[in-house]
């Protein structure tokens, strides 16, 4: 994918990703933390690590663009520089139903996150933790 088409991808991406974000997780001093939710289509929730393994970026690239979403403040290539006329009018509430039917219909219900443990006595323990995520077929 040439770099134009790659940043392009990241915007939405980056810009599908704030109408998930859940706001008020914690209080801070002057406001509320967001806690910032990375989808990927098709597959679901990932960890910031795995969102920038995708799009082969660094740490401050994806901080800098996430900022330029949250500001409203990038431009693209592919529409001569002007915002996206089209993007700005989608509708946040629905595109989230929407990857909420697909992935409530197309999951996979497994536990994710494990952990191992090696207690005094010496036998490794593995734990998992009782949520249960949805995982969608690749």
């Amino acid at each position: 994918m040439i770099k134009a088409c790659q940043r392009t991808s990241l915007i939405a991406a980056l810009a599908m990703c704030s109408g998930f974000s859940e706001e008020g997780q914690r209080r801070r001093t002057t406001s509320a933390t967001v806690r910032y939710s990375y989808y990927l289509p098709l597959i679901g929730t990932v960890y910031r690590t795995a969102f920038q393994t995708v799009f082969n970026i660094s740490n401050d690239t994806i901080t800098r663009h996430r900022n330029q979403v949250k500001a409203d403040e990038f431009a693209l290539l592919a529409h001569d520089n002007l915002g996206n006329q089209h993007a700005k009018s989608v509708d946040d509430e629905t595109r989230k139903t929407y990857f909420t039917r697909l992935a409530e219909t197309h999951r996979d219900i497994v536990p994710v996150r494990f952990r191992f443990q090696k207690p005094k006595d010496g036998l490794v323990r593995r734990y998992h933790i009782a949520k249960e995520y949805g995982m969608l077929p690749s």
